[in-house]
């Protein structure tokens, strides 16, 4: 996709020289079996699933979702614990890893009815700290879990529908310690919650610059940049598949690229 380089200068990484290298290791790396072709995906939801099953070994996703696999795996019987890989090197000594770090947009619609009164209910989400956490994490009690004997247990229509209680968001986000709840989580989780927190600060040292690309710089960039995503990530996965060459993927996806007028959209975004 676009991003800055070292220069300062957005440029398509898809058409950087050393794209075509990646792309060959990338398709080594299928061709030797050592990664599945089944696996391609990195769909969160898909992804995290074959590892809580065992089907993966591996995949990408956040440090703080640590407890969310030593649980499920339990729950799916193939129990296990995990370790973080903070980043990757490639042959040539170079690396990194993820740094998503994105914060949510809340929007109201055009054709909303009362938009002030979205507001008010957006408003009271994001500075409430009850409010916020039972909207993004422990849900309502009464109507998503009950307290016994001190413990959240999700009521019987909440469970039906795939509900259960999660931590981890209150402590990477809110609270210290458990001590302030009126439910608390059994001794299990909270020691898994401790693990994750050390590999939390383990991460945190290890993260780079936060760059985004800014929106009302470039109509072009704004109108075109999801179908830039998708179409790279199609040749992508067309080449080290194996279903088409290096060479041919990269030349569609420059018959793309000029189709959108990528090279304009670049003069936008670079101020030229």
């Amino acid at each position: 996709g676009i991003y800055k380089n070292a220069d300062g200068t957005y440029v398509d990484g898809m058409q950087e020289p050393q794209m075509v290298d990646a792309l060959n290791y990338l398709r080594d790396l299928y061709t030797n079996g050592i990664l599945d072709p089944e696996f391609i995906t990195t769909e969160n939801a898909t992804m995290s699933e074959y590892v809580y099953t065992a089907k993966a070994a591996c995949d990408i996703d956040y440090v703080a979702h640590y407890s969310n696999y030593v649980i499920q795996s339990e729950a799916a019987g193939a129990a296990t614990d995990v370790q973080p890989i903070y980043m990757l090197v490639g042959p040539d000594g170079k690396g990194g890893g993820l740094n998503e770090s994105i914060q949510t947009a809340w929007c109201i619609s055009s054709e909303c009815k009362d938009p002030e009164a979205a507001m008010r209910v957006i408003e009271a989400i994001v500075t409430d700290p009850e409010m916020h956490t039972a909207f993004y994490s422990t849900g309502v009690e009464g109507v998503h879990y009950t307290i016994e004997n001190g413990q959240a247990i999700a009521t019987e229509k909440a469970a039906n529908s795939g509900y259960s209680i999660t931590y981890n968001y209150l402590t990477d986000s809110y609270i210290p310690d458990f001590s302030s709840l009126a439910c608390q989580p059994d001794e299990k989780t909270k020691e898994t919650l401790e693990v994750q927190k050390g590999y939390i600060e383990e991460a945190m040292k290890l993260r780079g610059d936060k760059q985004m690309i800014p929106s009302n710089v470039s109509t072009l960039y704004d109108e075109t940049a999801a179908s830039i995503t998708s179409t790279w990530k199609e040749v992508v996965s067309q080449i080290i598949l194996g279903s088409t060459s290096v060479e041919d993927g990269l030349k569609s996806y420059k018959n793309f690229w000029d189709s959108v007028d990528g090279d304009t959209m670049l003069k936008e975004l670079n101020g030229q």
